[in-house]
């Protein structure tokens, strides 16, 4: 596994949600140091839920997401998981891999200083193909002129 660093570029803020666990209570910004070189607006239900511009994920402000799946949460595990949801919701997009996912998730964690990363990332790794890329998602290459300085 290759070692690289997720950078958080923005305040990473978020509050109890009814239906899912948490929501965002305004956009985080992360950059994800990946060899990427595409441009798109990340769409689920109709709405942008996120933007992907090279390597910088930006997850806009009101993204609900359920922490980590199955196991519990904890304040090192996060902004991993709302990685990791993300890059789920949006994996049959082909944009990247299930294990370039999984492998973003595991890095944050070791960021976090989470000691159960291993742990976390063998089970993502063992179950996460139930739900990479189930979801029914869009892209477009359009960025809203609110984004364009900023992405």
């Amino acid at each position: 596994m290759k070692t690289k660093q997720n950078t958080l570029l923005s305040k990473f803020s978020y509050v109890k949600h009814k239906n899912y666990k948490y929501v965002l209570t305004a956009d985080v910004k992360v950059k994800l140091h990946r060899d990427w070189v595409f441009k798109f607006n990340l769409i689920a239900n109709g709405s942008v839920r996120a933007i992907i511009h090279n390597d910088i994920l930006t997850i806009l402000k009101g993204y609900a997401w359920d922490g980590c799946t199955g196991a519990p949460d904890f304040e090192g595990t996060l902004l991993g998981s709302l990685l990791h949801d993300v890059l789920f919701q949006f994996g049959a997009l082909n944009l990247w891999t299930f294990d370039e996912a999984n492998e973003i998730f595991y890095i944050q964690l070791k960021q976090e200083k989470f000691k159960l990363a291993w742990v976390y990332y063998r089970a993502v790794c063992s179950f996460g193909r139930l739900f990479y890329g189930k979801d029914v998602v869009y892209k477009e290459s359009l960025i809203p002129n609110e984004y364009r300085s900023s992405v």
